[in-house]
């Protein structure tokens, strides 16, 4: 039965994870959860299926599936992976989420963070949920690795410059043009899945970072190099930043109908992460990647070439 449990296995983080743990470890030794199964590519699941990995109705809101999943999965690592909500709503669910696997005699815990997480004073929502996790993560009693990731360059790509080239070419942001070490998210899903099978260090954090400080700028500067689509790059203040995106739909908070809206990610996401770049909490390298896994961390470059199926081209006259 599965050794290692990792929740979030919809998610694209959490896919990466376990198919880099499925390199690392036996099949069978595998578990997998997802609040929502169905959300995970059929052909995916069925190859996980079949390999012999066991798949359950894992819920962080849900107390008895998880306390169920653990202990039928006989889970000795559980990978947590936490979800799009915040404040007190996300800190109840990966607080359950540990205390369920202590319940079940689970070892071991790994949890995906993010970079600034570390900042103890006016720290952005974000930032400051996750700091609250990995200081619950620590005081479980369990064996422990962390892993903070910077902002995905794989989000700008697939979301956010698409929305910018419906809404007449043009991003709008509070980082001012400050540099980020933006990273590719596989590599983040890579290092996971190492901490995982327990190819890291106990007790330690590791950083996941790219190779190069950039800017937003930068990254659409890159994809005009690429396929020749110029987009107007307008800063605004934090404010005004949530009135423009209340504006083209994307509604401030998590809402029912963040479906509608324009980007997956809520105003409140959005403009806090922009504000950490804007303070400088993101703008820092690490060799966490490369030293854990022996490959280096993909850059913009790298990442925006192999991504021309997605990032916006100039509409044909």
């Amino acid at each position: 039965m599965g050794r290692y449990f990792v929740c979030g296995a919809s998610g694209n983080l959490g896919g990466k994870i376990i198919e880099t743990l499925l390199t690392l470890v036996p099949a069978d030794q595998v578990a997998v959860g997802s609040s929502n199964l169905t959300k995970i590519e059929p052909k995916k699941l069925n190859k996980w299926l079949k390999s012999g990995v066991k798949a359950y109705y894992t819920d962080f809101n849900d107390y008895e599936s998880m306390t169920r999943s653990f202990k039928d999965a006989e889970a000795e690592v559980v990978c947590i992976i936490s979800t799009w909500d915040f404040g007190e709503k996300r800190r109840k669910q990966y607080k359950d989420c540990i205390q369920a696997a202590k319940e079940s005699g689970v070892k071991r815990l790994h949890y995906t963070s993010v970079m600034g997480a570390e900042v103890e004073e006016n720290t952005p929502q974000v930032q400051a949920d996750h700091r609250d996790a990995e200081e619950s993560v620590k005081a479980s009693g369990l064996e422990w690795t962390l892993q903070r990731n910077n902002l995905y360059i794989n989000n700008t790509l697939k979301w956010y410059a698409p929305a910018s080239q419906r809404v007449g070419d043009v991003w709008v942001s509070n980082c001012y043009e400050k540099k980020c070490s933006f990273v590719s998210r596989d590599d983040c899903g890579i290092v996971g899945g190492y901490l995982v099978a327990g190819k890291g260090e106990l007790y330690r954090t590791y950083v996941c970072a790219g190779p190069e400080l950039i800017s937003e700028y930068d990254i659409y500067t890159e994809i005009n190099k690429v396929t020749g689509w110029e987009c107007k790059f307008v800063n605004r203040t934090k404010e005004e930043l949530y009135k423009y995106y209340e504006m083209i739909g994307t509604p401030r908070e998590l809402t029912p109908q963040m479906s509608k809206s324009l980007l997956p990610l809520c105003g409140l996401d959005l403009a806090e992460n922009a504000d950490c770049i804007n303070r400088g909490f993101l703008s820092y390298l690490s060799n966490d990647i490369e030293e854990l896994t022996g490959k280096k961390p993909e850059s913009v470059r790298e990442l925006v070439a192999r991504s021309t199926d997605i990032i916006p081209k100039p509409y044909e006259d």
